[in-house]
């Protein structure tokens, strides 16, 4: 069962990374804190990575770590975190400049006794450079599983699996599971299910072609059975609604056993236990952040009044969630477009990074988009 759950809250946070590429984050269950990875951006170019911490206490606050050594510039990267070790893990990404080759497979820990980065170097067959797929911790087997992904010069789309055991002596090894698993893509979301146990994957892209207003994200949902021979099996829940499927987050929530998806815009669950439709529901009390307003709520709404809107509008928020501007124009696509391509007043204008753009048609429905902007 795949729902909307009620929209909590929305708490005030203290300080903010600089601007940049945001390259991964992980859940630190040990300190109750999300550290967060970021390639700051100096004016010219992308730096070295740095270590955010947020912390999840009564006061949300976020706190630069400083950290020993560490990887150069890079986004699209993957992370887990070692519970058995106290460190994370950082698998592949691509250079955050334009530098050649831009793909990478380097395997980098950062323990968080004491801060420091070191470089692992794994035995086995070693998979290819790759960004923006995804890892996550097998504890039973103590191992990254790691699916999926990207790659330029050349251009390549990964279906492949990979496992990397954690111990003293790491070493990559190739899956081969039995059944026909998802097909290639990358910007998807993958969680581990304990309960079966199981590797969960959802959504991405699936094509390299140029993806226009007609290409539709497959929105699929598979499983990978990890107990005995691993099998691949897709599951098809149902739903009359658009669920975000692209450069999602993705956690697993173990109190009610269910797969949390979201984006900047909404918030989805996927009940592990219960097979059935997916449904929504409006979200419910809560203060919107300064700027975002809920669709159809209010009665000067004129989409909850039965009226098409005269133009699109198009609201777009930088990573930690601040609105950056809003826009009513005839055509937000044409205006996104110009927006990654750099060629309009707002892209000179903001700094390089990542941001999600809502735009809402005239018809009143939302989609939403990540924006990857690299130069003025």
């Amino acid at each position: 069962d795949f729902t909307s759950p009620p929209t909590p809250g929305y708490r005030s946070v203290r300080g903010a990374p600089p601007a940049g590429f945001p390259v991964a984050g992980i859940f630190d269950p040990s300190s109750e804190r999300v550290l967060y990875f970021f390639s700051d951006w100096d004016g010219s170019r992308f730096t070295d990575l740095t270590t955010w911490a947020l912390s999840l206490g009564d006061t949300l606050r976020w706190e630069r770590l400083e950290t020993l050594g560490g990887p150069p510039d890079r986004d699209g990267a993957s992370v887990i975190f070692d519970t058995r070790r106290d460190r994370v893990v950082m698998f592949g990404g691509r250079r955050a400049n334009s530098d050649r080759p831009p793909n990478l497979d380097e395997v980098w820990s950062l323990s968080l006794r004491d801060l420091r980065w070191l470089r692992l170097t794994p035995t086995g067959e070693q998979p290819p450079a790759r960004f923006d797929h995804t890892a996550v911790y097998d504890p039973d087997r103590d191992r990254m599983l790691v699916f999926g992904g990207l790659a330029t010069y050349p251009t390549a789309l990964f279906a492949d699996l990979w496992a990397l055991s954690l111990g003293n002596h790491p070493r990559w090894s190739r899956l081969e599971p039995e059944g026909e698993g998802p097909r290639g893509r990358y910007g998807h979301a993958a969680i581990y299910d304990p309960g079966c146990p199981r590797l969960l994957i959802y959504g991405g892209i699936d094509t390299l072609g140029v993806m226009g207003p007609w290409y539709l994200p497959p929105g699929d949902v598979w499983e990978l059975t990890l107990r005995g021979r691993h099998r691949w099996q897709e599951l098809k829940p149902r739903s009359g609604f658009s669920i975000p499927s692209v450069w999602t987050g993705a956690a697993y929530d173990p109190v009610r056993e269910r797969m949390l998806v979201g984006d900047p815009f909404s918030l989805w669950s996927l009940e592990l236990d219960v097979p059935g439709a997916l449904q929504t529901s409006r979200p419910g009390a809560g203060v919107e952040p300064p700027g975002r307003s809920t669709p159809g709520l209010a009665s000067s709404d004129p989409v909850a009044q039965g009226k098409a809107l005269a133009d699109e509008e198009l609201r777009l928020y930088d990573v930690t969630g601040r609105l950056m501007l809003t826009r009513r124009i005839p055509d937000a696509a044409a205006w996104l477009d110009a927006f990654r391509n750099g060629s309009n007043a707002e892209a000179a204008r903001l700094a390089p990074g990542v941001y999600f753009a809502q735009r809402r048609d005239r018809a009143g429905r939302a989609t939403g988009a990540r924006i990857v902007l690299l130069r003025r």
